[in-house]
């Protein structure tokens, strides 16, 4: 483990100094990170650097769960719709009889 952690701290160092320098590249520190997270085994650093440099799978999962979110938001949307239509029928039901009155 020590070995991981010291390869992982030198990936780190390189990608602060890329980072830091003129021609630097946020997308070369971004893969550095990944390449630490990967080899220290923290997922969830590693799934944020593979959203950041759009890897496919990842983008992929996030557009299916932006579509699940919007049918549901739909769905949700249309029940309200009828129950504010079938309350707005049964009131008129109601005044034509005069129940409110």
């Amino acid at each position: 483990m020590a070995d991981k952690k010291t390869e992982a701290l030198k990936i780190v160092e390189e990608g602060i100094k890329e980072l830091e320098s003129a021609k630097g590249s946020v997308t070369v520190g971004v893969q550095k990170l990944s390449r630490v997270a990967k080899l220290l085994d923290d997922k969830e650093i590693y799934a944020w650097t593979e959203l950041q440099l759009g890897s496919t799978p990842y983008i992929n999962a996030i557009r299916d769960l932006a579509e699940k979110i919007d049918e549901e938001y739909e769905k949700e949307e249309k029940v309200i719709y009828w129950l504010f239509y079938r309350l707005s029928r049964f009131l008129r039901f109601l005044s034509s009889h005069e129940v409110l009155s």
